[in-house]
């Protein structure tokens, strides 16, 4: 069977990327942009080779709590995040964010 995924969110480049090399499955963090994004996933790689672990086991994972922030998906996929978490509030709640997130996703090259 396989184990529960665990995610570890954060961007502490000496803790918190270092146990997630060590243990999660899914790495989740919050970045401005992609530039931001492949800074980060170097560090999480350099703690991967330290624990012997091949970085492509851990999937890399954004948070989006900003829907104005949906131009930047193509980017933040070209630089390899392939998790996608969009937060809304109910208080604000825009069905249009998540029609464009499903209508991105579906017009993706299969991996």
């Amino acid at each position: 069977s396989t184990p529960l995924p665990i995610m570890i969110g954060g961007g502490g480049e000496r803790t918190t990327l270092r146990l997630t090399a060590q243990h999660a499955h899914i790495w989740n963090s919050f970045f401005d942009d992609a530039a931001a994004f492949t800074a980060k996933n170097a560090v999480l790689d350099r703690w991967c080779a330290d624990v012997g672990r091949d970085p492509a086991e851990i999937t890399r994972s954004i948070a989006m709590n900003d829907a104005s922030r949906l131009d930047q998906l193509d980017e933040l996929h070209a630089a390899g995040l392939r998790h996608f978490i969009l937060g809304v509030q109910p208080s604000d709640f825009d069905e249009r964010a998540v029609r464009h997130m499903v209508q991105w996703r579906d017009g993706l090259e299969p991996a």
